[in-house]
């Protein structure tokens, strides 16, 4: 440890205590979150496998046999990419604020808000040039292959590209497509899994927004917090239906106690209700026949099982103790990268193997090649956020001391020293 900290304190800048920077690093690296976002990525891929290449699995297709479908069966969680994307949306509201609840320094949310576009922005433009690149070669095999298989999901290109619609493939389109207009505008027909970076984008900052306010009220009082949140999450799914799982995140980061307990059969309980919510295909079938839901809220199991599961892995010693080490923080760097690249591999190479050798070497094909493809954007995403920490750091240290300079003329003004500005945070990425 001693050696570990000799070697780091010659990258820390000035005025960064050397053991919060050695901390904070490591708490990044041992969060047990990080194995969660990478599984849910990985039941993602799963899910887009089987709609493209076993889409009768799925329950999604009205003209496939249900008695073939999964859907009602627990382990559909396995491939339930709907679940993993609101427990993507929970777990963002909650990994977003949580560190602000526990210390109430906002220079960490600030700089937060900062990066957040380019933070996300940058890896969404390289998996939407690799899209394009895929296109100018004639790399894509999805129309034959959906034909084939029959898969109305992949023959359009992922929902992309639905009869009778045209799209923009040039590369202006594309530069546009993953640096603005996927966020701002809802644009993914380059990579349709990219739809989520709007709801993530937007609900990103709406946390950011409410964080302090909640902060205020919390410290007013805790029963007037609990109704203010229960408001927040039903004036969001009024706003947008993608918003509440941020709100549910929010509100976790809020209420969840500091200290984490020894696991009991409660939180057993609890953390098997989220799994089994998790697995909810949006339908009363199988398992879930008497889950009766409201049209417009079928996401909602789902969203609630996401939030249980994180306050179990957050609140129990053992089940966080479970979560963490090297695969979980592996699975964590590999998540964002892998869910961006993944249907772009799937319409191209794993289209071409399913015409030439079957469904099965498709879908392994696509797997391999995807995580394989993913790895430069892991490197290239580590890099990417910690030249954004420098940046941001440097940026509010300078902002801070030509403030401090005036600050005898502004009344209440509190001066923010160098040591005050967070090193790091908790890798965010969704998808988060």
């Amino acid at each position: 440890m001693q050696r570990r900290e000799t070697r780091l304190a010659k990258r820390i800048p000035a005025g960064e205590g050397l053991r919060e920077v050695c901390t904070a690093k490591m708490e990044r690296k041992a969060t047990h979150l990080e194995g969660i976002r990478g599984v849910a990525a990985i039941v993602v891929v799963f899910s887009h496998i089987c709609c493209g290449f076993f889409p009768w699995r799925t329950g999604l297709f009205p003209n496939f046999d249900a008695a073939r479908e999964w859907a009602g069966n627990p382990l559909f969680i396995v491939i339930n990419g709907s679940a993993a994307v609101s427990l993507f949306f929970v777990l963002s509201g909650y990994l977003l604020t949580r560190k602000y609840f526990l210390d109430e320094n906002g220079i960490g949310l600030l700089r937060g808000a900062i990066k957040r576009w380019p933070r996300l922005a940058a890896p969404v433009l390289l998996a939407v040039l690799f899209s394009y690149a895929i296109f100018r070669f004639d790399g894509y095999h999805y129309l034959a292959a959906g034909a084939q298989v029959p898969s109305s999901w992949l023959a359009t290109f992922a929902t992309a590209f639905p009869p009778g619609v045209s799209r923009d493939l040039s590369l202006q389109s594309a530069l546009a497509q993953g640096a603005v207009l996927t966020f701002f505008a809802g644009d993914c027909w380059f990579d349709t899994s990219l739809w989520t970076m709007q709801p993530e984008f937007i609900g990103s900052f709406l946390v950011f927004a409410l964080a302090p306010l909640a902060i205020k009220i919390r410290n007013w009082s805790k029963a007037t917090l609990w109704l203010a949140l229960a408001i927040l999450v039903i004036a969001s799914h009024l706003l947008w239906k993608y918003l509440p799982p941020f709100a549910l995140g929010l509100s976790l980061a809020a209420l969840l106690p500091r200290h984490r307990v020894p696991l009991t059969g409660l939180g057993g309980m609890v953390a098997l209700t989220g799994l089994f919510l998790l697995g909810y295909p949006g339908k009363s079938v199988g398992y879930y026949s008497t889950i009766a839901i409201p049209h417009g809220w079928e996401s909602y199991p789902s969203v609630l099982g996401a939030t249980l599961l994180i306050y179990a892995l957050e609140r129990y010693k053992l089940l966080a103790r479970v979560c963490s080490g090297k695969v979980a923080d592996a699975l964590g760097k590999l998540s964002f990268p892998i869910y961006l690249v993944h249907v772009p591999v799937l319409a191209s190479a794993g289209a071409w193997v399913y015409l030439h050798h079957g469904p099965m070497a498709a879908a392994i094909i696509t797997l391999g090649l995807s995580i394989l493809v993913a790895l430069p954007v892991v490197f290239f995403n580590e890099w990417w956020v910690d030249l954004l920490d420098r940046i941001t750091r440097r940026l509010i240290e300078s902002v801070s001391s030509l403030m401090n300079g005036s600050a005898t003329q502004m009344p209440g003004w509190v001066a923010v020293r160098p040591s005050e500005v967070p090193s790091s945070e908790v890798n965010t990425s969704p998808l988060p």
